[in-house]
């Protein structure tokens, strides 16, 4: 009887020794070649989930991609989806090499793209963008914007102001989605400095886009700078500024999310 209660403990021991070999291969099988995933892009209007062999690995929302546990990962295919309803709207295929993956991700509201090609300036002395207007501001008035550039000249030697803004181009019905390309050029000159300004109203009228309850001092002052990047073409993201304390700040910001 000892005997036998031996050989079954024996067999018992290897088998659970094989056992655990196997899954230990199938665990190393698994762990192989693991790479780096790194996110980077511009997601608009929605939250965007990043799920590999069934797990959410990263979660994005405008600019800001947050791995949920970690960034290595074993290769397979990645599908990106809405978090609300769990739409697909686009996949990857996760290679096994190079181990540093760094995917480009664009959603404009309907598709993903793992690029985006603006269109060149014609001329290196201009400069070309697509704007968008985007706040969490409660006190926008919730409708499309018309936004108006000037051109404010000063002496760079002395830094007075010459004249008035100039007009230069007034955008109508700029939403939260990328409109058409624009391209703005400026007088080419040593004498004369320029500051690109420029004002945010409601579609079709000069009014600020705020609500009736919102009190701006001077409205005629409340406006914001383009930074003049010349010979590029650049995504905007114009949106007033607002402190952390959800109140309003003075004039709008002007943030590039991609330059080429």
């Amino acid at each position: 009887m000892k005997r036998y209660l031996k050989y079954f403990i024996i067999t018992l021991l290897l088998a659970t020794g094989l056992s655990a070999c196997q899954k230990g291969e199938l665990e190393n099988h698994a762990s192989l070649n693991p790479v780096h995933l790194y996110f980077k892009g511009f997601v608009i209007n929605d939250t965007l989930e990043f799920v590999l062999r069934d797990k959410v690995i990263c979660t994005a929302f405008e600019s800001s991609f947050k791995m949920t546990n970690g960034d290595i990962y074993t290769p397979g295919e990645m599908i990106i989806r809405k978090k609300k309803d769990h739409k697909q709207v686009g996949r990857y295929k996760i290679e096994a090499s190079p181990y540093n993956v760094i995917k480009d991700i664009f959603y404009d509201g309907n598709t993903v793209v793992d690029k985006i090609i603006l269109d060149p300036v014609s001329n290196p002395e201009n400069m070309g963008f697509k704007l968008r207007f985007k706040t969490i501001f409660p006190g926008f008035y919730g409708g499309p914007v018309d936004i108006q550039i000037y051109d404010q000249q000063y002496d760079p030697n002395t830094f007075e102001y010459l004249g008035d803004n100039t007009p230069v181009r007034l955008i109508r019905n700029v939403t939260t989605s990328f409109g058409g390309f624009i391209e703005i050029s400026l007088p080419n000159t040593d004498l004369i400095a320029h500051f690109i300004t420029f004002k945010v109203f409601k579609t079709g009228t000069t009014q600020l886009p705020f609500t009736d309850d919102v009190i701006i001092p001077d409205p005629d002052a409340y406006f914001g700078i383009l930074n003049y990047a010349k010979g590029q073409s650049q995504l905007l993201n114009i949106s007033p500024v607002v402190y952390e304390d959800g109140k309003l700040g003075d004039g709008y910001s002007a943030d590039p999310i991609l330059s080429q």
